[in-house]
């Protein structure tokens, strides 16, 4: 009987304090995510079979990502063909030099439009993937899928990318 009721109390300790920094949400896993990004390389892919629609390159396209609460967040991306507004949970410790990496996962049904062909069209988000890398914390990869109807072709398209914080005094020339 004492054997489990230490097993039960080292578990409650650990619930307590080791999760913390183990994988946890917290303000500081939102705050590595949070602020103006830039595709270094991307691209936003409609595939829809027989409509000829092009691959869009979203190099220099940017997105922002905001705080929604400590566990998530809320990433905005308008670029020419591609309006998103989605919410993701955020999972990791905060990300530096050496340290964890963070992952934000967006929820489930959430939406996007595509525009192509002059028909805007509505995407069902199936998945929708941010990584912030482990060695660089200004670096973020990104991977999203979803499905489409356009002009009756089911379309299942995708975006793909990696990105640049944006430094305060590029988004800011004249300061805060």
């Amino acid at each position: 009987m004492r054997s489990v009721s230490r097993v039960i109390l080292v578990g409650i300790w650990y619930l307590l304090i080791g999760c913390d920094r183990t994988g946890t949400n917290s303000a500081e896993s939102t705050d590595a995510f949070v602020g103006n990004w830039t595709f270094d390389s991307g691209s936003f892919s409609p595939m829809c079979s027989g409509l000829g629609l092009e691959v869009m390159d979203l190099a220099t396209n940017g997105l922002t990502i905001a705080a929604v609460d400590s566990a998530h967040i809320a990433v905005m991306i308008t670029t020419p063909g591609l309006a998103c507004n989605v919410t993701f949970g955020v999972m990791g410790e905060t990300v530096a030099v050496g340290g964890s990496t963070s992952t934000a996962t967006a929820a489930a049904d959430q939406t996007c439009t595509m525009t192509a062909q002059n028909v805007t069209s509505t995407i069902s988000v199936t998945s929708w993937t941010l990584m912030l890398s482990s060695s660089k914390i200004d670096s973020l990869s990104m991977s999203m899928s979803g499905m489409v109807d356009v002009r009756s072709s089911e379309c299942a398209p995708t975006v793909t990318g990696t990105l640049s914080r944006v430094a305060v005094d590029a988004a800011m020339p004249n300061g805060p």
